[in-house]
């Protein structure tokens, strides 16, 4: 668990760099009874065993899910902890669910160019836009990209996106020409 905490820290460490400060940390071990195949994902209440009375909590709880699946559970058996596992969660802000009224239509100024490739077209220098510095409104014709937290939009050539009042993307797609 030490080690898990660890590499907790460093990976969290990465997300502060990134201006995330929020984290909640959730630890679990699998476990199954001796000569099972199947292992049993048991939540951890804290990180850290401070005694007996923390592990035989653990058994009550790998015994009662036991149950709760298989409809069958052997109090007084060995319980074998297979994998150690955490996981780090960042909660992200909501997006408000209404438009805001705001409806500026000015050219966003890119944050960078780079060098993105598309079928066709080949090799060609982009703008990458920052979505959360993107205002309602903001129309972007392709090529393009847009990057958000979690992801990155690739507007094609001959297509375009438009931030919408509640900061969804509507990309508007180049239609193929019928042969």
């Amino acid at each position: 668990l030490r080690g898990l905490d660890a590499s907790m820290a460093e990976f969290a460490g990465g997300l502060r760099r990134r201006g995330f400060e929020a984290f909640r940390v959730e630890y679990s071990v699998e476990a199954r009874y001796p000569y099972q195949v199947w292992d049993i994902e048991v939540p951890l209440s804290s990180g850290r065993f401070d005694g007996p009375a923390d592990v035989a909590a653990l058994e009550q709880e790998f015994h009662r899910i036991h149950e709760r699946i298989f409809a069958v559970s052997e109090p007084g058996q060995q319980v074998e902890c297979v994998n150690w596992k955490a996981r780090l969660t960042v909660p992200l802000e909501r997006p408000p669910l209404r438009e805001d009224g705001s409806s500026g239509r000015a050219a966003p100024e890119p944050a960078r160019r780079r060098a993105a490739y598309f079928e066709g077209d080949g090799e060609l220098d982009v703008p990458v836009f920052l979505g959360p510095r993107l205002q309602p409104g903001a129309l972007l014709p392709g090529p393009a990209l847009v990057e958000e937290e979690t992801t990155t939009i690739v507007v094609y050539p001959g297509s375009s996106v438009r931030v919408t009042g509640i900061r969804n993307y509507l990309i508007e797609i180049e239609e193929e020409p019928v042969p």
